[in-house]
């Protein structure tokens, strides 16, 4: 019984040279011995391998000698050239999967949240907009507009990111596209011009939120204003969970006037106007 398990441990080491051999050195003459042994068992090579799949895929399994039952040392260079090939396997189908995932998240990561509507028309307020790609803030502090701005104060702007992912791709904005901006007022002033002084110096400090207007594009839904729909949650907090369409005098016509790009004021946002950015 020794000496069994003696030859075996020998063929078993013989055969583990000869898998390294093979994947090390890779000479002619291993090739040619391989190639032999895979002809005459190449049936009983795929069961023997589908097998050992199976069981490896159980975590609870451990290949050994034993398990694999090598008896001569043709069974055990059979054995090792398995052992190697479902490694090898192991890796391909880990590293299949890896990307697989790392292509899914991509693709989930650029999905695009698209405009959602009530029966009567009014916009929905969009979901998790905070979480969007942040493009900037214009001030515009009441203390210099007659105490009361158009749009007091901070304008924290976002766009929806899959909208973001295809402008920085084509230059457009595609169908669809989302601009949240959130109003934020400053803190309570303490100069004339309305701003204060806190430890970074003076200046103007963000506050309290204070409601928020959304853009969207849809050249068929919003021809008559150029493609593009305006929409105000409120100039004050809580928003409002729905929001009318604004005329076209209302907001419309100062886009049309003065925006840079697309009724969009790109001109005050580097991120989406500076090319290199892009």
């Amino acid at each position: 019984m020794s000496s069994a398990r003696q030859r075996n441990g020998r063929a078993t080491r013989r055969a583990a040279r000869f898998v390294l051999g093979r994947e090390h050195r890779c000479h002619r003459k291993a090739r040619t011995e391989y190639i032999k042994i895979e002809k005459t068992k190449a049936i009983a090579d795929a069961q023997a391998l589908l097998r050992l799949a199976i069981l490896v895929s159980d975590r609870s399994f451990v290949p050994t000698p034993r398990a694999l039952g090598p008896q001569s040392p043709e069974e055990a260079m059979r054995v090792g050239g398995q052992a190697a090939a479902i490694v090898i396997a192991g890796s391909a189908v880990a590293t299949i999967l890896f990307f697989g995932s790392f292509k899914d998240s991509n693709a989930q990561s650029n999905a695009r949240y698209l405009p959602q509507y009530a029966a009567d028309g009014q916009l929905l307020l969009p979901k998790d907009f905070h979480e969007w790609v942040y493009v900037g803030s214009p001030l515009t502090p009441n203390a210099l507009n007659g105490g009361q701005a158009n749009f007091p104060e901070f304008h924290n702007v976002y766009i929806e990111p899959g909208s973001y992912a295809i402008y920085k791709k084509t230059g457009e904005f595609p169908e669809g596209t989302i601009f949240f901006k959130e109003l934020q007022l400053t803190l309570p002033q303490e100069n004339a011009d309305g701003s204060r002084t806190e430890a970074s110096g003076r200046g103007y400090f963000p506050g309290k939120w204070n409601g928020a207007d959304v853009t969207v594009k849809d050249s068929k839904r919003f021809a008559d204003t150029n493609g593009w729909g305006y929409f105000n949650f409120n100039h004050h907090e809580p928003k409002a969970s729905m929001a009318k369409v604004k005329s076209k005098d209302e907001c419309a016509y100062c886009h049309i006037a003065n925006a840079k790009k697309d009724e969009v004021w790109t001109q005050f946002y580097p991120l989406l106007d500076n090319k290199d950015a892009r």
